[in-house]
């Protein structure tokens, strides 16, 4: 069965090809994924970060935008690979915030 991913074939209008300015977070995600990725750290390959976005519950593909589907792939890479813990990775969130960052 497709997935959320997969509207190849279906009628969804026409294509919006007007290029989006990308957002300070757009920006951010972006600079991560090639930091860490395959450019960077090389802690995980594209298709690994694809395939975490692909396997999104349909509801949570929707309600994502393009780099926050990013984030997500990029937050459960970096845990199952054992680079960094839940537990770290929501500490250091929370200092962020602590520190108005």
């Amino acid at each position: 069965m497709p997935g959320p991913h997969d509207i190849g074939g279906r009628n969804l209008g026409p294509i919006n090809f007007i290029e989006k300015e990308k957002s300070a977070l757009d920006k951010r995600i972006d600079i991560l994924q090639r930091l860490i990725g395959w450019g960077g750290a090389k802690v995980y390959r594209v298709d690994e970060l694809r395939f975490k976005i692909e396997g999104l519950s349909k509801e949570n593909y929707r309600k994502f935008k393009y780099y926050e589907r990013w984030l997500y792939a990029i937050y459960n890479l970096l845990i199952d690979k054992d680079v960094l813990s839940d537990r770290e990775i929501k500490e250091k969130i929370r200092s962020f915030k602590s520190e108005g960052k």
